[in-house]
């Protein structure tokens, strides 16, 4: 089995069309979605907004997206080998940029 996954990630501004962004990346055990959003923005291979803070634990909650339509922490999701992911805002209504949104009051 391929140590690789497929991200289809949503690419967008409020107000605008979206685009997504489709990706292969290369994964090791225990890798978490955040994981491989770090890697393919450090990589080059895409510019993208996304949120993180702690990198582990969800203890900031500010990586919360939808993955393959279900709510879930980035820096806790585990990926599967050869797995198929599409990545989106966890709402749709107030991106920012990206996975990124509009925060008030988060703190």
């Amino acid at each position: 089995m391929s140590n690789e996954v497929r991200l289809s990630i949503y690419r967008g501004t409020q107000g605008a069309p979206s685009t997504p962004l489709d990706a292969k990346v290369e994964v090791g055990s225990w890798s978490t979605l955040l994981d491989a959003l770090i890697s393919l923005r450090d990589s080059g291979a895409a510019n993208f907004a996304f949120d993180y803070a702690c990198e582990t634990n969800n203890s900031c909650k500010l990586c919360y997206v939808r993955v393959n339509g279900i709510p879930a922490y980035a820096c806790t999701f585990l990926l599967e080998h050869g797995g198929r992911y599409q990545i989106d805002p966890i709402d749709r209504e107030r991106p920012h940029q990206d996975l990124f949104l509009h925060r008030k009051g988060v703190w």
